[in-house]
């Protein structure tokens, strides 16, 4: 379906973090995936997974996740998918400055530190994501 394959692309930035470490000039390319990742997540919460959550094809809100009609889902949902985007953003950016001799010894640990962080804070959000949709009585396409 459809909101099978915004889900499982945005897990594409997933994979793109097991490559940081490697080398350094992934560093700023792993950044932009990540900005590229939180406007497909936000997206996908627009076009896709609200539409679940109301379970009504015309509404797509997305602040009205946030309020009492709809269990403040939007509370469990965005957390992790901001905290995921300002970890995989920070690892990216501090990538570089491994180079930096007096860094040498701190750098590596806070990016695995950061893409762990990043990890677990869109494995939140697409597994909560995912529980939405098949908690939901509406049928899209069937």
């Amino acid at each position: 379906t459809d909101a099978g394959r915004v889900l499982w692309n945005g897990s594409g930035a997933v994979d793109l973090g097991f490559g940081v470490p490697a080398s350094p000039p992934t560093g700023p390319l792993f950044a932009a995936g990540n900005a590229l990742a939180f406007g497909v997540a936000i997206a996908a919460i627009i076009a896709v997974i609200s539409l679940y959550v109301y379970e009504n094809p015309n509404h797509h809100c997305p602040f009205c996740l946030l309020k009492s009609g709809y269990g403040y889902l939007g509370y469990a949902l965005y957390p992790p998918l901001f905290v995921a985007t300002a970890a995989g953003l920070g690892a990216g950016a501090i990538a570089p400055l491994r180079d930096i001799k007096s860094l040498q010894a701190v750098i590596p640990g806070e990016i695995r530190r950061l893409i762990q962080l990043w990890l677990y804070g869109f494995g939140g959000f697409y597994l909560l994501a995912t529980w939405l949709m098949l908690r939901s009585n509406l049928v899209l396409l069937g």
